[in-house]
């Protein structure tokens, strides 16, 4: 099985990104965007370009010829592989603290994946899961106490929550259909999720044990996957392939409402990631003619699309700490 984030069957800025859906909050039925209606412009290959933000970036890269999880230091430029092995390590997330990662590995199951935790300098390896099969996409609670992933042991994918003190794993989906790719709303107290519960990938919210699920888009001749909840706990990003064939990157209210398109025409994108603190986002995209993707950035106040880790290869997962 080839791991590709794509469906399975498989603070300013964010004021910015706010308006986007103005009148969602007052009862609006159907709210639209107060920018400007016209299309983004077509999706440049720009030269690479330094992040406008402070802190770290880790991802996955193919460099070596093997998935391998890396950390850029913005301020150097200088990008340190911090897991490797001869099989997979993909899937990076950060802890809250900014001082470990959790990642889906190969290492020790080749048939599958595992989610392992290591500290930011890559010391003190540890493996999380031994279930035969696939574990994969962790995400950290903001409390830091558990890690959602989704997991195939039960017959299909299925979100689970996996305590770190105890230990435990609790299957907090149990549907029928595939559900996966987690993430949490900032207060820990709900799950945003891709699933495939309706015959098709739409986002989901639920409480964090399961409880009162709901369905946050609909677009019915499409797959909408990659859910990412901000940090103000209003917006979700997520990935669709309803105006473009290999994906595009939206952003819903997470009370609800109509997404707007935020990555522009003639792109790839996909892997979206919010960044400092609401201001930017990254995600890894291929323009049009390009066989590999990098990693992009975008900064909501302007909606202008930047390259700035075009490395060796595939790059992709971006996520960002302090």
């Amino acid at each position: 099985m080839l791991h590709t984030g794509r469906p399975l069957s498989r603070g300013a800025g964010m004021l910015v990104i706010f308006l986007l859906f103005a009148g969602a909050l007052s009862g609006c039925r159907s709210p639209e965007p107060t920018v400007s209606p016209l299309p983004p412009s077509p999706l440049s290959t720009p030269a690479p370009t330094l992040l406008p933000i402070e802190g770290r970036v880790a991802f996955t890269s193919d460099a070596l010829g093997n998935y391998d999880i890396y950390i850029l230091d913005i301020a150097s430029g200088e990008a340190i592989p911090i897991a490797t092995s001869p099989e997979r390590d993909v899937d990076p997330a950060w802890s809250p603290a900014g001082d470990r990662l959790t990642f889906a590995s190969a290492r020790d199951n080749p048939d599958g994946l595992d989610i392992f935790i290591v500290n930011a300098d890559g010391s003190d390896l540890t493996r999380l899961t031994t279930d035969p099969g696939f574990e994969v996409d962790p995400a950290w609670s903001p409390d830091g106490g558990s890690i959602a992933y989704h997991s195939n042991q039960s017959g299909d994918f299925e979100i689970y929550v996996y305590d770190l003190e105890s230990g435990e794993a609790t299957n907090v989906t149990n549907s029928p259909g595939i559900d996966y790719q987690a993430d949490w709303s900032p207060d820990g107290r709900q799950i945003v999720f891709a699933s495939q519960r309706t015959n098709r990938s739409e986002i989901w919210i639920m409480n964090r044990d399961g409880s009162n699920p709901r369905q946050l888009t609909n677009w019915p001749t499409s797959s909408q996957w990659q859910p990412r909840w901000s940090p103000d706990g209003q917006t979700i990003l997520f990935v669709s392939d309803r105006d473009e064939a290999g994906g595009a990157i939206y952003a819903i209210l997470a009370a609800g409402g109509d997404p707007v398109r935020l990555t522009p025409p003639g792109v790839a994108a996909t892997n979206p990631a919010w960044a400092s603190g609401g201001e930017v986002i990254l995600f890894s995209a291929s323009a049009q003619g390009e066989e590999s993707s990098d990693l992009w950035f975008m900064t909501l106040s302007d909606r202008i699309p930047g390259r700035f880790w075009p490395g060796v290869g595939n790059d992709s997962y971006p996520t960002w700490a302090p």
